[in-house]
């Protein structure tokens, strides 16, 4: 062989075995330090690239099928730890879409509601969390107003007098102060807390010691601001 054509081959697989050195080198930062790969979310899920990954793809993959109510608040647990928001969002939208449902269809028999007030409450307070720009307060206004509407429908259908009406009334408590909470800060006006004080004394038109509660910080309000028609 031709000593000049056997040097240039040896130039080239040495030039092939730096490149595949370099391509096997693992990201560093400016310190040298070895960056390690966070976990990434397609789909709706995380790929396995990461600690826990392996576990969440599997939890997914059974919530996908099963929609399990125990299922669902491992997954929100993973993903709260995470400030999740996307995932948060998306697991409880499937949760309650097929969770919301009673168990016992006769009338009059005993029911349990499976997307629980807790679970309300907990959504309500991450989403007040992560709400950071007017827009996004204001639209907790609406997320309230399903909380409200789907927790009286299951109340509803509890014959149990002594539960009537009682799932919701945290929630509503907590609607009642953000929105004075929004008025205070400015994001809403005065006929935006009117608003929604007037919407739960209508949730509780039955109960009188729970609707006169509301419609006492109503009274209150409008004496309070009643010089101020503008605010």
């Amino acid at each position: 062989m031709d000593p000049q054509n056997t040097e240039n081959l040896e130039i080239e697989n040495e030039g092939k075995q730096q490149e595949h050195e370099i391509e096997e080198e693992e990201p560093e930062d400016s310190q040298g330090q070895v960056i390690e790969e966070e976990d990434e979310v397609i789909d709706g899920t995380y790929q396995e690239n990461g600690n826990g990954g392996q576990e969440i793809l599997a939890l997914e993959a059974e919530f996908r099928t099963t929609h399990d109510a125990d299922l669902a608040r491992r997954l929100i647990e993973i993903y709260r730890d995470a400030d999740d928001i996307a995932n948060l969002r998306r697991v409880r939208e499937t949760f309650l879409e097929h969770n919301l449902l009673l168990e016992g269809r006769e009338f009059g028999s005993k029911m349990r509601i499976i997307f629980s007030k807790e679970d309300w409450l907990q959504w309500l307070q991450d989403e007040i969390t992560f709400a950071k720009t007017d827009e996004e307060k204001k639209a907790m206004l609406k997320l309230f107003d399903r909380a409200l509407e789907e927790t009286l429908c299951n109340t509803m259908n509890d014959f149990s007098k002594s539960k009537l009406f009682w799932a919701d009334f945290d929630v509503a408590k907590l609607a009642a102060k953000y929105v004075k909470g929004l008025f205070t800060n400015g994001t809403v006006r005065k006929n935006g807390v009117t608003l929604t004080l007037n919407k739960l004394i209508n949730h509780f038109c039955f109960d009188f010691n729970r609707g006169s509660k509301f419609f006492k910080r109503l009274r209150k309000f409008e004496l309070e601001y009643n010089d101020n028609p503008n605010e």
